[in-house]
């Protein structure tokens, strides 16, 4: 985390996997001609010793001084880079964005209001990093970019709300900042795909009532599955609730009347269909117990058998007997 690197004392996993991301900003100190290699700056931090804290990564300076390659000469050259295993220039470059990595985050001040805080990590943060959604160089057109451009916003609010926290009056230190935006990224969420896509939606019936669907299969069609099992109360009958309320005023629901709370979430189920409506019921359980279908699927079944316009699939137990059968 980019926030988090004065903090850790320049963590080399962290700083690689900086300097590595193809949304940090590498055209600002690129030498003309050499691509970065972020494989190699690994190369070279590992058989340098090199885990944490400036002193370490000013190791990086003493290999890579340009005065040393042009007074020592290519045989010189040559031997650091069989000591290290990486050539001279990309050990260079990566010097080059440590040492501009640093420099910066000595200029983050130690302590002051969210607002200030947050104020100068956003522009530290835009200076090395490339920001999906919010940095202008940023082109949005496929999938895969919008989706990036929503993180980056998120990311955006997140800092957002750090600012609102100004209205405390307080001021913190640097380090107490971090752990609140760490807070707020953990919290941030996107969603995983938009509303409106073609595709699959698995849903109860309640989170299915009210959604149009081209097909639409219903499962769990057995007796005492749905419509499920009501009962009365024991101690007080539905016909005693209506004496309370007719006499009293008091308004207790009815327990039988969930019965047409069913059928109305069974009628509103066929009615978001528009081409196949498919209603699927367990003949028998594990046990080979057979087992009754819903009555709403024995009322359509005899519905349809009147007008001639529908069947029943029955699949067999044996998966071996499930190959023959034909595909919808």
């Amino acid at each position: 985390m980019l926030a988090s690197l004065p903090l850790t004392q320049f963590y080399q996993r962290q700083v690689l996997d900086l300097l590595g991301s193809p949304f940090y900003r590498h055209d600002a100190l690129s030498n003309a001609g050499i691509e970065p290699r972020p494989d190699l700056w690994e190369l070279a931090v590992q058989s340098m010793g090199i885990i944490r804290g400036e002193e370490d990564w000013e190791r990086l300076a003493t290999v890579s001084r340009l005065d040393v390659w042009a007074t020592a000469g290519d045989e010189a050259a040559d031997r650091v880079a069989e000591l290290v295993g990486v050539d001279p220039p990309q050990i260079q470059l990566l010097w080059r964005f440590v040492q501009q990595l640093i420099r910066d985050c000595r200029l983050l001040p130690s302590e002051g209001t969210y607002g200030e805080l947050s104020e100068a990590f956003c522009n530290f943060a835009m200076k090395h990093l490339a920001v999906p959604g919010v940095s202008k160089e940023w082109h949005r057109g496929s999938e895969a970019s919008e989706r990036l451009a929503a993180i980056g916003v998120a990311i955006q609010d997140s800092l957002a709300q750090l600012r609102q926290l100004d209205r405390v009056g307080r001021t913190v230190g640097y380090a107490e900042w971090v752990r609140a935006l760490a807070h707020l990224l953990e919290e941030a969420a996107i969603p995983i795909a938009s509303d409106n896509h073609p595709g699959v939606q698995v849903l109860d019936a309640m989170g299915a009532r009210g959604l149009p669907f081209r097909a639409l299969f219903v499962i769990g069609l057995n007796e005492n599955v749905f419509p499920r099992v009501i009962r009365e109360d024991a101690f007080l009958r539905d016909r005693h609730r209506q004496v309370l309320d007719a006499t009293l005023g008091y308004k207790i629901d009815e327990k039988l009347g969930a019965y047409d709370e069913e059928q109305l979430l069974f009628a509103l189920l066929k009615q978001a269909v528009r081409t196949h409506l498919y209603l699927c019921y367990q003949r028998a359980d594990e046990q080979g117990r057979p087992l009754a279908p819903s009555p709403y699927v024995v009322e359509l079944l005899r519905a349809r058998t009147k007008q001639d316009n529908g069947d029943e699939l029955c699949v067999p137990r044996r998966f071996t007997d499930r190959l023959d059968m034909p595909l919808f």
